[in-house]
């Protein structure tokens, strides 16, 4: 029996590092395959963390010059289950699309499929890029919609201020050259967030906050704005009313003492609507005055009508702008160390190729001089085509999945109910490191990464950890106390992992003998450390203490080539990369796995640790060849 499956682990795991150079544009090469999940981090600044996976909302690949050709192509496209933030140039190159010759490009939305997205700042569906070669058609077919973004309720204002607006809802679909479209269906843009209400204090002996805007209708739709604190012994304000795909939500109320009220806070919009605006003033005893927010304003159905052919009509709700206003392609990412929601910026990473990627020139992954590093999933056997997001119905919430049964790591989507439920994951294995992340708009206050680990405790279903925290294992029901399954994992009711129509990204890893590797080891606190046999020569760890307040580490061979390793960076913080510790906090990569060179709390105190872990090389190949020691 071959020793391990897997060869070459570069085929589904690699690292490159590069040196920003501060220009508007940076092509990094040297990874073999099109990055499903892509990790960048700047060594050398206290920079975000960026992570960001390929299918969930793709970059734009490659805007091509339209040469001519002698081919006409024609490519038909189909969504037939719900998604997020479309972009057809992606799915269109995905297909076999070159970008030369006269090139037809078809999308058909059918089975009551929805389009929406994430965020308000970006479209549904982005029909934009193409060469003026293309010929374009769109037909949405009857209980298709494709829905923009509700905008967040405005916060309640306190008193002798104006109150926070409502967030201004997303467009449904952005186009920039001639396209027919069919519509039996429903294009609508998402609804204004309510502004908040004014705050008072009519007496110098206390005073009142204003509630909570509400939220603007979408898909998917804002959170309600929260409520401003108010005195002791005075009724609060409420929360404004979080919105769904069916409605807006209301305003909060306000709060209220000695016959003294204040005005309630303004509803959100609804589809294609601008959200209210909280009206009500105050000025309180001092003259202090305070007013209430503006509404967010509403989302087109359309931008770039004037390049639009409407076939058929439709249901279109809200207005279209005439001119194309929008700019180009942008990858979403999430922050390893931020609890905030789904970030889109046009300078960050603009391209996924089949060799590597292009950053922009923001200085998070392309300052100036500095040092960065990228590390990368993938699979080479899917060449630029990259593999394709499949809708699993295998758990009691549907999700959107990319699985790879060779490197058993899958990562994907889905729409949280508030109520325990199971989630597919298509390992086809039991999945030993779980990764989940809401993606929505949310509360100021934002939602932690929460993290599953196989070794984590005695019963792992019922603890967790925090990606973006130092602290140690804690007890909750976010897995439902639950252990996870060859075919699902389970979550129970908490808003981190499952609130009622939010959306969440979930990672999963299974251990592959000879690639990865995920488990548990004690530290011996003493400077002749823990050696953890992984059955492989390591090229990436992370690691993480559980009995015990520490931060997470993440080593790697290209960071640190020989040993002693340590080059230290850390996803719960944002920090350059900690060196040069002359022996402390350090570990050496050997041939068979890994060993600990001190006493220090990072990697060896006297406490319980767990790790993920993938090969440089295994120990031994497929064809019995054994790996030489770092």
């Amino acid at each position: 029996m071959a020793y391990t499956t897997i060869d070459d682990p570069t085929n589904y795991f690699d690292i490159v590092t590069y040196t920003g150079d501060g220009g508007s544009s940076k092509t990094i090469t040297g990874l073999g395959f099109v990055s499903d999940f892509l990790w960048i981090k700047n060594r050398d600044a206290a920079r975000s963390h960026i992570l960001g996976n390929r299918l969930f909302s793709p970059p734009i690949i490659g805007a091509y010059a339209a040469d001519g050709g002698s081919t006409d192509t024609t490519i038909n496209l189909s969504v037939t289950a719900d998604v997020f933030s479309y972009i057809v140039f992606n799915e269109a190159i995905k297909a076999g699309y070159d970008g030369k010759g006269l090139v037809t490009i078809n999308l058909t939305v059918s089975n009551n499929a929805k389009i929406g997205t994430v965020r308000s700042t970006v479209p549904a569906l982005d029909f934009r890029g193409f060469p003026t070669n293309c010929v374009l058609g769109c037909t949405i077919n009857s209980g298709s919609a494709v829905y923009g973004g509700g905008g967040a309720g405005g916060n309640g204002g306190g008193w002798g201020n104006v109150a926070p607006s409502g967030g201004d809802a997303g467009d449904s679909l952005w186009v920039d050259k001639a396209i027919t479209i069919v519509n039996n269906g429903t294009f609508a843009g998402g609804g204004g967030g309510g502004g908040g209400g004014a705050g008072w204090a009519p007496t110098g002996a206390y005073g009142m906050g204003g509630g909570g805007g509400g939220a603007g209708q979408g898909y998917t739709a804002g959170f309600g704005g929260s409520l401003s604190g108010s005195s002791a012994n005075v009724s609060a304000a409420s929360n404004g009313a979080d919105a769904s795909v069916s409605s807006a939500g209301a305003g909060g109320g306000g709060s209220s003492k000695d016959g003294y009220t204040t005005h309630t806070a303004a509803a959100g919009g609804a589809f294609g609507a601008a959200g209210g605006g909280s009206t009500g003033s105050h000025t309180s005893w001092a003259g202090q005055g305070s007013s209430g927010g503006a509404g967010g304003a509403a989302g087109k159905y359309a931008d770039g009508g004037s390049v639009i052919t409407w076939s058929t009509a439709g249901t279109r709700t809200g207005s279209a702008n005439d001119s194309v206003t929008n700019g180009v392609g942008i990858l979403p990412y999430l922050s390893s160390e931020r609890t905030d929601f789904l970030t889109y910026q046009t300078d960050v990473c603009t391209e996924i190729n089949s060799a590597g990627f292009k950053v922009g020139a923001d200085n998070v992954v392309n300052e100036d001089g500095d040092k960065i590093v990228a590390w990368a999933w993938g699979d080479a056997s899917t060449g630029t085509k990259g593999a394709t997001l499949a809708v699993n119905t295998t758990g009691s919430i549907n999700s959107r999945i990319k699985p790879n049964t060779d490197s058993k790591f899958s990562y994907g989507t889905y729409e949280g109910t508030g109520s325990a439920a199971t989630i597919g994951h298509g390992l086809g294995v039991v999945p030993e490191l779980i990764l989940i992340k809401m993606i929505n708009t949310q509360p100021t206050s934002g939602f932690d990464w929460t993290v599953y680990h196989k070794d984590n405790t005695s019963s792992p279903e019922t603890d967790y950890l925090v990606l973006n925290s130092t602290a140690a294992t804690a007890d909750n029901t976010f897995f439902n106390d639950t252990a996870p399954t060859n075919a699902v994992f389970s979550i129970g009711t908490a808003d981190v992992v499952n609130k009622d129509n939010r959306h969440y990204q979930f990672y999963a890893f299974a251990s592959v003998k000879g690639f990865s590797k995920m488990g548990t080891y004690t530290g011996n606190a003493n400077a002749n450390g823990t050696f953890v046999n992984l059955g492989f020569k390591p090229a990436w760890a992370l690691i993480k203490k559980t009995s015990g307040a520490e931060a997470w580490q993440i080593v790697d061979n290209k960071r640190s080539p020989v040993n002693v390793m340590d080059e230290v960076l850390r996803p719960n913080t944002n920090a350059d990369e900690e060196t040069n510790q002359g022996g402390g906090d350090s570990i050496d990569f050997v041939s068979n796995g890994f060993k600990c060179r001190d006493a220090a709390g990072q990697f060896n105190d006297a406490n319980t640790y767990v790790y993920l872990a993938f090969a440089e090389h295994p120990f031994v190949s497929s064809e019995g060849v054994p790996v030489t020691a770092k």
